[in-house]
């Protein structure tokens, strides 16, 4: 049986039958957002936010003034 999920914008997608593990490898970790499509949520690097200990692959959630500047950068394209 296919499982489908949907998007915020109401997209349906094919969930996979395995789960696919995503990296991304970059010298400059802060530049980087990911967004999770079907719950909206915004992770960047826990260094982003100065967070003790952050290593690679460090993730947490962003604050309402990160979903902000994100929202913009989508939008016009500059970071404010």
């Amino acid at each position: 049986m296919k499982i489908y999920r949907t998007l915020v914008d109401g997209k349906r997608v094919l969930e996979s039958t395995q789960s696919v593990e995503m990296t991304i490898d970059s010298k400059c970790p802060k530049k980087w957002a990911f967004v999770d499509m079907e719950t909206g949520d915004i992770w960047v690097h826990k260094s982003r936010y100065k967070h003790p200990g952050s290593t690679a692959g460090d993730f947490c959630a962003v604050d309402a003034q990160a979903v902000g500047c994100i929202e913009n950068i989508l939008k016009n394209g500059t970071y404010v």
